[in-house]
Order: structure tokens, then C-alpha cells, then sequence
């Protein structure tokens, strides 16, 4: 999976990682080199720190991926993640300097820590700290973007056939019935291999998805855009990343335990997935294809994860039971039907086989068997009518 597809759990990823070190005193799992972190608070007792590491240890699956899609405690409305104008990367500037520059545009602040995508995650001492920054136009030189409090994202739509020579600031330039906050050009997979794509990501300003926007007299229609689903590196499942994952090590190659790469002599793909004879990473996979549409329904429905995961398992049940009542109606139909002009018993029969294997997936009946067990269910009945009658003092 390319930084494309590890594109819409990036910020989340690095926030929760955040987050995770400050409830656990700083020890919480790290992604390698993805950022860096500005601490400006001392630490607490070693004591209260474990406490509050054994509490997050205990927190389920579901809680924690809710936990990490909407973090309800106050501590969330000081954080603010600022965007830089591009050309203006602030990756590029050392942690001291930050530090200098931060404190000379921001004052004192709790925290920041600078993101995969080049944003920084700033934390700040209280609501008039953060009334300041949001007004703030530059850091250590480099032009802010925007600045939006943390949680709070715009609509995010794709347009279409936007040749591949075209430039795209030019053209966020001249759009009109939307303000554009960030535009990038989508890629595609062709024999396996990520190239450019006609298509383009918009990030509005607005909360709601235009219908339409006009670039010069050219009108594009807007869809809603759905990010790929993502998949975990370490235990090759999907709806989480590596960073957070608690599973065991799994091969996305062969499905063993051991990291990618490591296959023995003579070892066969096998997804760890589905056990289908390809890589965990097909995208013909029956487990990703049902992460797609979890993806689907997560944007839609702006549930978690684990929230859309249910709701898909749902949905299928209830399609499979209305596929099942609609198979024993037109089974029991087809019985009327062509009963009507059978001879005898036995043909009756038959056509009730033929119509279980056809309609109900019952191919392993046979009318010999069926016969044979009306026979004895037969004999069982005149056996009963014919002993006689116990008679209740």
C-alpha cells in the first residue's frame, strides 16, 4: 500500500498516537520516523502514569476505535492542526527553531508535533491561546494555509476528467461554487504500477459537498470522495494501522507468521485473509472488497470503523433472509405449478427434488431417499393409528 492509500488515516494515526503518549506518560507505540513531538508540559508521577497506561490497556477494539474517531473530552477543543501553503514545508525547519518560532508566534503552548502530510498539531493552554493562534499568518517564516480546530474537516469531493497536463493551482485558482483549501490529482492503478489519474481531490472549506463547480465556463460534477481502505502492516488486517495494532505479525505474502519478506524456500501466496491464493494486498480479495464497501459506509454514515463493520454484517443478513424468502416462494410456486400435470407419487417427488436443488441450494437430495423416508414415516403412522387407544383414569 502506497502513502496514496494510507492517505485518509494519516492525520487520525499520528493524532492517536499523540493522544496514546499523553494518557501513557510518553510510552505509547511510535510509527518510526512519521513525526516529531514538542512537549512544553512536566510529566506526572511514574505512579498516576501507570494507572493510566493499565486504563488504556483495558479499553476493547470498538471503544478504542471510537476514542479515536471522536475524542469528546475538553483537552480536544485546544488542539488546532495548521496547514502551510505549499513551498512552505515545515518539515524542513529543526525542532529548536520550531520551538523558538511557536513560542514567538503562539506564547507558552502544551504541545505540538509536526505531521506525516507536513501540518502541525498544535495544543494550546486555553481557549484564548487558541482564539490567537487561529489569526496567526506565519511560523518561523512559512505561510500558513489555514488553520482549523481539531476534528473539524471540510467536505472533501473528486471531479473528473482533468487532463494530465493541466495545472492544478491554476485551476483552484478559478473554481467557483466552492473554496478550495487543498486540490490533488488521484492516482490509478495500471499493470500494477500507481500512475496519474484524470481525477481530482477537492478539500472544501464548506462542511457540505457542492453539487457542482465551475472551473472557467467547464461545469464538473462533484462526488463524494471515499478513501481506500486502509490495511495494517503488521497483522495484514483492515480498519487499522501498524501503529496501533495489538494482533500477531503476519506475512502479507504467504500468510505465515513471520513480516513480509521472510518466506522460506518454496513458499506459495496465500492470503492471511481469506486463504485465497494471492497476497494479502489483491485487490480482488473477498476481504478487501468488503473493506471497500465498510469504507463506504464509514463515510457515509460517519460511523467508525467498528460501527461500519456491524452495519455491513447487518445489511447482509438481512439481504441473505430476504434471498432466502423469496427462494422458498418461488420454490413452493414451481411445485404447484408443475405438480398439477404429474401422474403419481413419484413424480411428484421428483419435482419436488429438482425444485430444493434449483431454488433452495439442495442439490445433495436424492427422490429415491425422499421416497424411501415417506415410506418409513408412512408405516410409522399406520402403526400408531392401529395400537390401542391408553385410556386417562
Amino acid at each position: 500500500m502506497s502513502d496514496e492509500d494510507m492517505e485518509e488515516d494519516s492525520l487520525s494515526s499520528e493524532v492517536w498516537k499523540v493522544w496514546t503518549n499523553q494518557r501513557s506518560g510518553g510510552r505509547g507505540r511510535g510509527r518510526g520516523s512519521g513525526g516529531s513531538t514538542l512537549r512544553f508540559d512536566n510529566a506526572g508521577s511514574s505512579k498516576e502514569e501507570n494507572k493510566r497506561k493499565d486504563r488504556e490497556d483495558e479499553l476493547g477494539e470498538r471503544e478504542r476505535d471510537i476514542r479515536r474517531k471522536v475524542v469528546k473530552d475538553p483537552v480536544s477543543d485546544l488542539k488546532l492542526i495548521i496547514k502551510f501553503k505549499e513551498g512552505n514545508d515545515v518539515r524542513d525547519v529543526g525542532l529548536i527553531a520550531l520551538t523558538t518560532g511557536l513560542k514567538k508566534a503562539c506564547g507558552e503552548i502544551e504541545m505540538a508535533k509536526v505531521l506525516r502530510d507536513g501540518s502541525l498539531l498544535v495544543k494550546c493552554k486555553d481557549s484564548g491561546q487558541r482564539e490567537k493562534i487561529m489569526k496567526v499568518q506565519s511560523i518561523c517564516k512559512k505561510e500558513i494555509a489555514e488553520v482549523r480546530r481539531f476534528g473539524e474537516r471540510g467536505a472533501r469531493g473528486v471531479i473528473s476528467g482533468v487532463a494530465l497536463g493541466e495545472n492544478l493551482e491554476d485551476i483552484k485558482k478559478n473554481i467557483r461554487g466552492g473554496t478550495i483549501l487543498g486540490i490533488k490529482r488521484l492516482l490509478a492503478n495500471r499493470d500494477g504500477e500507481k500512475v496519474e489519474s484524470t481525477s481530482v481531490l477537492l478539500e472544501f472549506r464548506e462542511q457540505r459537498l457542492p453539487e457542482r463547480i465551475m472551473v472557467g465556463f467547464m461545469s464538473f460534477y462533484v462526488r463524494e470522495y471515499i478513501p481506500p481502505p486502509i490495511r495494517c502492516f503488521k497483522c495484514q488486517r483492515y480498519g487499522h494501522v501498524a501503529a496501533i495494532c495489538k494482533g500477531s505479525q503476519r506475512c502479507g505474502k504467504c500468510g505465515g507468521n513471520h513480516e513480509y519478506g521472510q518466506c522460506g524456500d518454496g513458499a506459495v501466496r496465500k492470503c492471511c485473509n481469506c486463504g485465497g491464493d494471492h497476497t494479502a494486498a489483491y485487490g480482488g480479495c473477498p476481504a478487501r472488497k468488503k473493506a471497500v464497501v465498510v469504507q463506504q459506509v464509514k463515510t457515509n454514515k460517519n460511523l467508525s470503523y467498528a460501527e461500519a463493520v456491524k452495519e455491513v454484517d447487518k445489511e447482509k443478513r438481512q439481504r441473505e433472509t430476504m434471498i432466502n424468502s423469496e427462494s422458498l416462494v418461488l420454490f413452493i410456486a414451481y411445485v404447484i405449478n408443475c405438480t398439477e400435470q404429474a401422474k403419481n407419487r413419484t413424480e411428484k417427488i421428483r419435482i419436488v427434488v429438482k425444485a430444493a436443488a434449483k431454488f433452495l441450494n439442495l442439490a445433495n437430495l436424492s427422490w429415491e431417499k425422499i421416497y424411501a423416508d415417506l415410506n418409513r414415516v408412512g408405516e410409522s403412522s399406520e402403526l400408531v393409528s392401529a395400537s390401542p387407544l391408553i385410556s386417562q383414569t
